[in-house]
């Protein structure tokens, strides 16, 4: 999900940051949809603030109260690492780790992710082979090239087809409401087998 944060929240942010320093300061950003419209700073009651946070309940439970009130969302969360580098700490990863490996949509898309890339691999060899043993001598090549290359000539006719019928459909067609804006009642084109051929 993207997050629009406005520098002016930005600021807040630092500010907020740098009157709990040396402590990990802690809150929630309230906005609509995906933007943030304000902060709420919120008390860190963690044992150990300087490299933990831990949001106050009851000022979550106000928070849920006020955003009911004021017609906002909670978007997110944020915390502060005024002495530590701009990258996640451990509690971070392993949180992120632990919430990836239970995640039935990361094993879902990584699967697919999987197949399709031995399902191309494979298409490649056998593509590969193929054009390899189309090139060697062998009985038969010019009937095998013929045939492969079959599909590929074909593919334009089908296409062309379908966007003919589709585009000569008698409910939702382009042509036969047309035809229906020029007095023609019951434009079938596919009604009868001489138009159809035609």
């Amino acid at each position: 999900m993207k997050i629009i944060i406005p520098r002016s929240i930005i600021s807040k942010l630092f500010e907020h940051s740098l009157l709990q320093d040396p402590n990990e300061c802690c809150g929630l950003l309230l906005g609509n949809n995906s933007e943030v419209v304000e902060i709420l700073e919120c008390k860190n009651i963690h044992d150990n603030p300087l490299t933990r946070y831990t949001i106050d309940p009851l000022q979550l439970l106000e928070a849920e109260n006020y955003c009911d009130e004021n017609n906002l969302k909670i978007i997110a969360i944020y915390h502060s690492h005024t002495h530590s580098q701009a990258f996640p700490s451990t509690t971070d990863i392993n949180n992120a780790i632990q919430s990836m490996w239970t995640d039935p949509f990361y094993w879902n898309a990584l699967k697919n992710m999987i197949y399709y890339t031995l399902a191309i691999t494979l298409e490649y060899i056998v593509a590969f082979g193929l054009a390899l043993l189309l090139n060697a001598q062998i009985r038969g090549r010019k009937f095998f090239r013929v045939a492969f290359l079959m599909p590929l000539m074909l593919s334009p006719v089908a296409v062309s087809w379908m966007i003919g019928k589709s585009m000569l459909e008698i409910r939702f067609g382009p042509i036969s409401r047309l035809a229906r804006e020029l007095g023609w009642e019951n434009p079938s084109f596919f009604g009868s087998p001489e138009m159809a051929r035609g």
